[in-house]
């Protein structure tokens, strides 16, 4: 965490004061556990603040991932997961030219995007991974 925040300490204060945190089915609308029965250990928030959306760290990577000038932020997705079977390969929070986000809920852009039916209104999205893990 050192390389991308200035400040990693904070940013998991941050994390530790923004508990408890909605299951990502719950965020989605579902509200339901899994097939199983079982919750799925994932859980999703969106921390607005401003030192972690606009971290200039992130947007550099950006800039030279995509050897690009400008840079917008949009959001920061906190993803708390525990042990689970791997998922899909999928696009993380896709967005689509004429889409707001507040029109069109995250599991039909999802759906968009894995159904590859939408891909000339894909926007280019640069995303920033950062494990918080310390153990060995």
């Amino acid at each position: 965490m050192d390389c991308v925040f200035d400040d990693p300490e904070r940013v998991l204060a941050t994390i530790h004061a923004r508990a408890p945190f909605p299951t990502m089915l719950s965020y989605m609308g579902h509200g339901v556990p899994d097939a199983g029965g079982v919750g799925i250990p994932w859980f999703l928030d969106r921390p607005g603040d401003s030192f972690i959306l606009e971290n200039p760290n992130w947007f550099e990577a950006a800039r030279e991932a995509f050897d690009c000038e400008i840079v917008r932020p949009i959001h920061v997705s906190l993803n708390l997961n525990g042990p689970a079977a791997l998922g899909a390969p999928h696009i993380d929070q896709p967005k689509f030219r004429g889409i707001g986000e507040a029109g069109v809920p995250l599991w039909m852009q999802m759906a968009m995007s894995r159904s590859g039916l939408f891909a000339d209104w894909l926007v280019p999205v640069a995303s920033g991974l950062v494990w918080f893990w310390q153990g060995e």
